[in-house]
């Protein structure tokens, strides 16, 4: 909505329910990512408030009110972007700054949330924008809730190697040194002090792919990509010709086959099994060259999340693997391809599949809420380039 009218942008984002973020254990696979949601609210805050309401000070109370929400790890970093990506006059960002500390004395949450933010927090903190006068209203708080949560029960993937500190432990200390080189203000964080108590478990690392039939399949999807071909250290991806010769297709037809033969019991959960069918079938239209297989497949892609939508208890795991598909058609290098993938789309009985991939179409992401590695389609040697979040099965 946003380049649509900024103004109503506005009235859609303040209807969004206050975050209610899990608690979570190490023993928990997925985290939650609210990155988008405060991208937006700086694109908000730049564009959706009128002379008046800037005047009256709504523009700066929309920050407060996203401030003094934060409770969980995945939103310090985001909040301290944020702050630091507005336009502000420095008392309003110190107040602000004022509002996240207080919050800060008062998360402690797991692990598994905590390192699952870890690296974000390292980059908010390794911006330009903190200035001493900003970071005396924040650093004596966020080196408080750093410590507290590297000195507690860590994660078997989180734990640091014998000696070293955690990465956000060493980069607090690398600002701390930048701001204050005598140490006469912000004490460095210790190995000791952050040296973690015990170690307090993980997850299961392979959710998916893990019975025989499961894992024929994406054998069969890394042959059709790549041929387990090698140039130069980088698999050789096929390109359209190759992908046409009856060698190919005929390859193409048993690994459909498998797709299809797939069954909840080779899966350890119906979730696991939705992962899996529903990456498959969107390899499978992406890799088919133009023809009765590519629409066929990209039909029967459609036909399944349209099948699974009623049934599945985690709706954003459905939006999550339509969006995959949505993201294909979004970075392909041949426009053909992209409208293709979306017209099919469009057609979906699912409201969702047919109002998203038509907003795709005639709208488009804007470029602004899209970080540069996005924005444009990555270069490749012909064949169909694949997502970041598909290559846990294509390698």
């Amino acid at each position: 909505m946003l380049p649509l009218n900024p103004g109503n942008a506005l009235h859609l984002f303040d209807q969004i329910q206050p975050m209610a973020l899990p608690k979570l254990a190490c023993a928990n696979p997925l985290t939650p990512d609210v990155a988008a949601y405060y991208q937006t609210a700086v694109l908000v805050f730049r564009n959706s408030f009128t002379a008046k309401q800037r005047a009256d000070g709504e523009d700066r109370l929309l920050l407060k009110r996203l401030v003094v929400s934060v409770d969980a790890p995945a939103q310090v970093p985001l909040v301290m972007e944020m702050v630091f990506a507005v336009n502000l006059a420095p008392d309003q960002r110190r107040d602000l700054l004022s509002l996240l500390a207080a919050d800060l004395q008062e998360i402690y949450r797991s692990d598994r949330e905590y390192g699952a933010a870890e690296t974000a927090l390292v980059s908010a903190m390794a911006s330009d924008g903190i200035r001493p006068p900003e970071a005396a209203a924040l650093l004596p708080a966020l080196r408080s809730y750093i410590v507290r949560h590297l000195k507690g029960q860590r994660c078997t993937d989180n734990m640091p190697a014998p000696g070293r500190i955690a990465k956000s432990g060493e980069q607090f200390n690398s600002l701390a040194a930048k701001l204050d080189p005598t140490e006469s203000r912000w004490t460095r964080i210790s190995a000791e002090e952050a040296k973690p108590t015990g170690d307090d478990g993980t997850y299961q690392q392979d959710l998916t792919g893990r019975s025989e039939r499961s894992q024929a399949v994406t054998e069969a999807l890394k042959w059709l990509t790549h041929g387990n071909r090698v140039r130069n250290g980088e698999v050789l991806r096929w390109t359209l010709k190759e992908r046409s010769s009856p060698e190919w297709l005929g390859r193409y037809d048993d690994a459909a086959k498998l797709v299809h033969e797939l069954k909840e019991d080779d899966e350890a959960s119906p979730e696991a099994l939705f992962v899996m069918k529903s990456d498959a079938l969107n390899f499978l239209a992406a890799l088919a060259p133009p023809g009765q297989s590519r629409d066929k497949a990209l039909e029967e892609y459609r036909e399944f999340l349209e099948e699974y939508y009623p049934s599945i208890e985690n709706v954003n795991l459905w939006f999550t693997m339509f969006r995959h598909m949505l993201y294909t058609a979004r970075f392909s290098e041949d426009p053909k391809n992209r409208a293709w993938i979306l017209d099919g789309l469009a057609r979906s009985s699912n409201p969702i599949i047919a109002l998203y991939s038509k907003i795709e179409t005639s709208v488009g992401p804007p470029g602004e809420t899209h970080p540069p590695s996005l924005r444009q389609a990555p270069k490749g040697e012909g064949g169909p380039r694949l997502r970041s979040s598909l290559r846990r099965i294509v390698p």
